[in-house]
């Protein structure tokens, strides 16, 4: 993961939350392939990766940190699906 931005981390703020305002789910990984595919290059990296060998999904603390904000914004608790 590369070293916390603030920009990088405003970027994927708003990304998720734009796509809040349309999407009435609760899959994390439908909201963070949203914030992937429209945000730069570099603030991608502040995303957390599969496991290599089991090739499921875990959060590092600023997904977390986007998580709580998506609740505070949306009443919506996002999860990872099984």
């Amino acid at each position: 993961m590369e070293e916390y931005n603030e920009e990088h981390y405003n970027q994927l703020k708003e990304l998720i939350f734009e796509i809040g305002e349309f999407y009435e789910g609760n899959d994390w990984v439908f909201v963070k392939k949203y914030a992937l595919r429209y945000s730069h290059p570099s603030a991608r990296t502040l995303f957390s990766t599969r496991d290599d060998y089991t090739k499921k999904q875990s959060l590092n603390k600023i997904e977390e940190k986007l998580i709580q904000e998506y609740l505070d914004k949306y009443n919506i608790l996002l999860e990872i699906k099984k």
